[in-house]
């Protein structure tokens, strides 16, 4: 491991070999691996392990499934397969939060019941026992894998902690949408907008407003909000950055994890070939390498299904700035562990502006992030145990 990566365990995700992805075997291989770490955890761990998984379970679905998880604990990946059967069936009426919004493109099931049904079990087990391989048992942590927590892990912490701290760009705030009342800080004449919910995800309550089309005067902007977002507690009302045209729109991804001689970079993404303003629509993902910034592998062919048939033509193209990218990165992943210190792992989101000066949307707490690149591989897995294995309690 060096001062910028995880060594072994990066490589790994970023060098990944290609094989039938989504395929029946590929998909019982992942899970495969899920259920030796879980294996692995509850012997090495009789009484912290089983005592995570009730918490964590009482977290995301309350004290019964906590009782009835705890009961099956020592199967819990099998039960959690019986789990998924029934958020299926309760799926009937509403919708998975999987499932919600534009960020559910990461989240795309392969085809067939079987499969996508083992898909889904895969991705939910595997990101409990990841979060305890990686951040112990902190409540903190566990409570932050359902809601973002307020002044720790908000897009106001981002921000105005994070980001201001570290002096990183970051998108103009022209006002907020706050307890029913609109405050502006500048003009939003001749600016286009983008609203965000303050504790969302995925994309979520995401708004993208035209100046012109979607509104012209403060009193328009003033009574979409009070249509729209009546009963959220804060929005952020964003002014729309531009990309650099040469990349179009997208979004560079840098995952950060903790370790015992500070946060290193496990990945560095790409998500570009995008139909719309947002990376969300993108089509393609690509591993960067995050020294050179050379684009290097097709990581959307392992992430999600959606990408499965993925362009491949940016592969061997550089991006300008990664590594000082990454850097940046890793100094504001230090800063947020003085604020957060159960914050092991930390996803970026970022893009390249036309004077190839990074803008820095926010981060996020990457419990969902950090387990599909952890159990790529039997590998990953065995880097990621070494590396994470006994370093948060």
């Amino acid at each position: 491991m060096d001062d910028l990566t995880l060594g072994k365990l990066y490589e790994g995700v970023t060098f990944c070999s290609d094989r039938r992805w989504f395929h029946t075997a590929d998909i019982w291989y992942r899970f495969s691996l899920v259920v030796f770490l879980h294996y692995f955890l509850a012997i090495t761990h009789p009484i912290a392990y089983p005592k995570f998984v009730f918490r964590y379970l009482n977290e995301w679905y309350g004290i019964p499934t906590a009782v009835c998880g705890l009961c099956f604990w020592f199967v819990y990946p099998f039960w959690v397969f019986c789990l998924e059967v029934c958020k299926r069936v309760k799926q009937q009426w509403t919708v998975d939060w999987t499932q919600a919004g534009p960020g559910s493109v990461f989240f795309a099931r392969p085809n067939g019941f079987i499969n996508s049904l083992c898909w889904d079990t895969y991705i939910n087990a595997s990101m409990m026992s990841a979060h305890f391989l990686y951040n112990g048992t902190s409540q903190e942590a566990i409570a932050s894998s359902v809601k973002d927590l307020p002044g720790a892990s908000t897009k106001s912490f981002w921000r105005d902690v994070v980001f201001e701290n570290c002096g990183l760009r970051k998108a103009r705030q022209v006002g907020t949408w706050k307890d029913n009342k609109m405050t502006l800080h500048h003009d939003p004449e001749n600016v286009d907008l983008i609203c965000k919910v303050e504790d969302s995800y995925l994309g979520i309550g995401d708004e993208w407003l035209t100046y012109g089309k979607d509104f012209d005067t403060k009193e328009d902007l003033e009574k979409f909000c009070q249509k729209t977002y009546a009963n959220e507690p804060l929005v952020h009302l964003l002014e729309i950055v531009r990309p650099d045209p040469v990349w179009g729109v997208h979004s560079l991804d840098i995952v950060t994890v903790d370790t015992t001689e500070g946060p290193r970079v496990l990945s560095v993404i790409l998500w570009t070939d995008c139909t719309g303003a947002s990376s969300h629509t993108a089509k393609s993902g690509f591993c960067v390498c995050a020294s050179t910034g050379k684009i290097v592998t097709p990581s959307g062919k392992w992430y999600s299904v959606a990408y499965k048939n993925q362009n491949m033509s940016h592969i061997g193209r550089i991006i300008p700035g990664v590594q000082a990218a990454c850097r940046e990165a890793i100094d504001a992943h230090k800063v947020v562990l003085k604020h957060s210190p159960w914050m092991a792992a930390v996803g970026w989101d970022l893009m390249l502006m036309k004077n190839e000066e990074w803008v820095w949307f926010e981060g996020n707490y990457a419990q969902a992030r950090t387990p599909r690149r952890i159990f790529l591989t039997a590998s990953n897995l065995y880097h990621a145990v070494k590396t994470f294995y006994g370093t948060r309690k």
